[in-house]
């Protein structure tokens, strides 16, 4: 019952995209891949192929690493590639699952840091805002043990980019807790690529890719209609220095 009404909150709190992917189809963003550092070979140990290529979506089932630890991922992507609108549609995306196989809680860095709590009971105070009391009560201690079960719970923290060069050590700090804390909960941290965002070598670097060209079609078609998206978008890829930003939703929409 507590997890049933924890995924009606994120339904609820995650489905009010940004405006454009509000008005775009949301499959779009369950197609964003990353370029990972690493090894196919650590997930499929007959392919030795590396660095993968693969959905961001993927990065939440991976199988736990040898010796039965979780995956930590710092996924890195410029301004305007849609790191927060993505990490939320990811929770909304796995709510919305008949049989979710993981519980994903989403949790603003910034706002840890500030509240000085721990991003289970920040999601229980959340859900509890909007489901109400009764269906939360006992929300928090609910995540801490679903988060012993292994792969059963996937952390995503948006905003390291955001946290100030002051508290950069806090941030850094209170990431590696949470790693030591929960061993075999997958963690994920966004960011974008500025120099105090670094971790430590157990958080592995995934970079958001551009957006491909039939994806910056769709949306600029949803967004302005089909006809009008298309021709805009053709006219766009021929002017000089714009070819390569269309990649990047934000400036393609701007």
């Amino acid at each position: 019952r507590v997890l049933a009404a924890y995924g009606q909150f994120s339904k609820t709190a995650h489905n009010q995209l940004t405006l454009f992917f509000q008005h775009s189809d949301k499959a779009l963003l369950s197609e964003v891949f990353v370029r990972t550092d690493l090894a196919l070979s650590q997930v499929t140990p007959e392919d030795d192929a590396a660095p993968p290529t693969l959905p961001l979506r993927d990065l939440l089932a991976l199988p736990l690493r040898q010796g039965g630890e979780a995956h930590r991922f710092l996924v890195i992507g410029e301004p305007g590639a849609g790191k927060t609108t993505i990490a939320r549609h990811l929770v909304y995306e796995q709510a919305c699952s008949n049989w979710p196989a993981f519980v994903v809680v989403f949790a603003s860095l910034p706002r840890l840091l500030h509240d000085k709590r721990h991003p289970f009971d920040l999601a229980a105070d959340s859900a509890r805002a909007v489901v109400g009391p009764v269906d939360t009560e006992g929300l928090s201690p609910t995540l801490f043990h679903c988060a012993r079960q292994p792969g059963r719970v996937v952390l995503l923290l948006d905003g390291l980019d955001e946290v100030s060069l002051a508290d950069a050590n806090e941030a850094r700090q209170v990431i590696a807790g949470y790693a030591a804390e929960l061993p075999t909960v997958q963690i994920i941290v966004f960011s974008r690529p500025i120099s105090h965002t670094n971790l430590d070598r157990t958080y592995v670097r995934a970079t958001l890719l551009r957006l491909p060209p039939e994806s910056q079609q769709r949306l600029l078609g949803n967004w302005l209609g089909q006809e009008h998206g298309i021709r805009l978008w053709r006219r766009l890829r021929d002017l000089p220095g714009l070819h390569d930003l269309l990649g990047n939703p934000l400036i393609l929409t701007v």
